[in-house]
């Protein structure tokens, strides 16, 4: 059964991961102009399942049509570090 994040879960979430979209943005040379609208691309693709691996599966595609070399570990490492950017920056709002 699954049960839905509350706001107080699901923030820092979505936080991690419109920065992630942000790094990858400027990764994949994105203009500026469109780095926001990539990195919502990347917060909506969360809502398909539980858990990281719907974005995995759509960062490792884009990275993969954008030919960057970032590989899996990366990606998953910059998550992890990006979990802590978001909660901090929440904390201090």
């Amino acid at each position: 059964e699954i049960y839905p994040l509350s706001i107080h879960d699901a923030l820092p979430i979505s936080r991690r991961n419109r920065l992630l979209g942000e790094w990858l943005a400027d990764k994949f040379g994105v203009p500026a102009s469109e780095r926001a609208d990539y990195a919502k691309t990347v917060v909506i693709a969360d809502m398909d399942e539980p858990g990281i691996e719907d974005v995995m599966r759509k960062v490792m595609a884009d990275i993969a049509t954008h030919g960057v070399d970032i590989s899996e570990a990366d990606v998953r490492a910059k998550i992890s570090e990006l979990d802590g950017v978001a909660a901090q920056q929440i904390a201090n709002e």
